[in-house]
């Protein structure tokens, strides 16, 4: 046979290959198309029209010319975008056996072994048994066992504020994982957690930037990662090898210090210690399988509970040195309902609307994660007439959804009007619907989460008043509000000053500090 004849029968199997698939696709599609979206290039389709800076804002821009719904691909992974409350429900939420699964991420899921931690986990048996666990334990009335750890770390940092307010940005990050590390493992308030915490922190700055799309190439083109780490320009081997490391380092340091105080019998209340009982009584005793179950599922619980804790706070900071009038607010209902002679508690809460709109609205105004955490199909779907084929990665649009059906009021102001019974100034969608997932993958550390915010918060408003810092010449300087990109998405650094309001409420914060153990 010639070379012109191994070249056209060459030709001529790709082309069958092709229309082979072609009339699979179209078999399976049913004669729908695919969701609108910008038309793609070929071979590299839509790559470059996904930003890497705040993609959230351009999927909204989207909206207007394809509608809900937006189709992208690039280099063969096809991406689906909802932009709206009424489609992400539809699918993410009735559909849910269909869309329940993760992307498979081969950066920070395959080579860093990230793709066991909870929030990265194909839905099956693993999955359910962390859901199973956090049912036990992190349930609405379980998570009121570490109202007593909170309320020690909110306490440490609203003194911190008092005493040392320019380390604000510190102490609100110190707090919220003091917050979560105390739950999850019992580690006191007071106990240095540092060494915690450096791990923790770097390994969520890694998955939350691998995650966006086209973060990673080998995401996209999977058979790089055969490529050994000796050759040149290629980082992919030592990338993984150090996130791997610091995962591990991550999930068994604490486990470890819950072991130990278990055996000693000194450990307190905490996720991990309710976890270890139920393996034991169930099964009467530890294998290696359970044991890495617990340490992931424990493990996963860092990033949901402290980044919405220290992200929403911060937001919430800067949104009263930005609204002071909604500041007053406030305080004036804290005054009228608390008073000066104690500091608010969970109970309290029914009895404090304004500030329970003003955290709905902390977590509307800047969603903590914009495109929440991406979904796959798992099998072929069809929504309104469309096509959506399995495999496809599915982002929901939280930063969207959270400028929509506001009528009235600019979804840049800080408004917790939008959110009070009988208001009249807008219909806007309830957070709590949306910012915590959907779901079966709805985020476990929610309530915990809802908790925190609340006691910070309120606390807060009761001892200090923000302001907007002065310059030399003693003007007053605005600082537009600025978000990492990121799967967790938080405020770039900023400054404000704060002011003492009661003299009889820091006594009360110095004793309720003094009174930690």
């Amino acid at each position: 046979m010639s070379l012109t004849d191994i070249v056209v029968a060459a030709f001529l199997i790709g082309v069958a290959y092709l229309w082979r698939q072609r009339s699979l696709f179209q078999s399976r599609s049913r004669g729908y198309p695919l969701p609108p979206g910008p038309k793609p290039l070929p071979l590299i389709g839509n790559l470059f029209d996904i930003p890497h800076h705040h993609p959230w804002k351009k999927f909204m821009e989207w909206k207007e010319p394809y509608g809900d719904l937006v189709h992208v691909e690039a280099l063969g992974t096809r991406t689906l975008i909802l932009n709206s409350i009424e489609a992400t429900n539809e699918l993410l939420l009735k559909r849910a056996a269909r869309y329940s699964d993760r992307p498979t991420l081969v950066m920070v899921g395959e080579l860093m072994h990230l793709e066991k931690s909870s929030p990265l986990l194909q839905y099956g048996s693993a999955l359910r048994q962390h859901r199973k666990l956090y049912h036990l334990a992190m349930g609405p009335e379980t998570v009121k066992n570490y109202l007593r750890a909170q309320e020690d770390a909110v306490a440490l940092l609203v003194e911190s504020f008092l005493h040392n307010p320019k380390d604000f940005w510190n102490q609100t990050r110190l707090t919220a994982g003091r917050i979560i590390m105390s739950a999850v493992y019992g580690i006191s308030a007071t106990t240095p957690v540092d060494e915690y915490l450096s791990d923790a922190d770097k390994i969520m700055k890694i998955a939350g930037e691998g995650t966006l799309p086209g973060a990673h190439i080998v995401d996209m083109i999977p058979s790089l990662k055969y490529i050994p780490s000796w050759f040149p320009f290629n980082n992919i081997q030592k990338l993984a090898r150090e996130g791997r490391t610091m995962a591990y380092r991550t999930i068994d340091k604490p486990y470890e210090f819950v072991r130990q105080q278990m055996k000693q019998g000194i450990d307190r209340p905490s996720c991990t210690a309710e976890f270890i009982h139920a393996y034991e009584s169930e099964l009467g005793g530890l294998d290696p399988e359970s044991e890495g179950l617990i340490k992931w599922g424990s493990g996963s619980l860092y990033a949901p509970g402290s980044e919405t804790t220290y992200s929403v706070t911060l937001s919430f900071i800067h949104a009263m040195a930005l609204f002071p009038n909604v500041q007053e607010k406030i305080q004036t209902e804290i005054d009228s309902v608390i008073g000066s002679h104690r500091l608010p508690n969970i109970s309290d809460r029914a009895n404090l609307p304004y500030v329970c709109a003003a955290i709905k609205e902390a977590l509307r105004w800047n969603p903590v994660a914009p495109l929440s955490v991406p979904r796959r199909t798992s099998k072929d779907d069809y929504y309104n007439g469309y096509f959506i084929p399995a495999d496809t990665v599915v982002l929901p649009n939280v930063w969207g959804i959270s400028r929509d059906k506001l009528s009235g009021i600019p979804p840049e102001k800080f408004a917790p009007e939008r959110f009070m019974t009988g208001s009249q100034s807008t219909d806007a969608i309830d957070p709590y619907s949306y910012v915590f997932g959907f779901a079966r993958r709805e985020c476990p550390g929610r309530y915990l989460a809802e908790n925190s915010l609340f006691l910070i918060i309120s606390w807060l408003m009761a001892t200090v008043s923000v302001c907007k810092v002065k310059n030399a010449k003693g003007v007053e300087e605005f600082v537009e509000p600025t978000y990492i990109t990121a799967l967790i998405s938080h405020p770039k650094p900023f400054e404000v000053d704060f002011k003492h309001r009661s003299r009889e409420l820091e006594l009360l914060i110095e004793h309720r500090v003094a009174e930690i153990d």
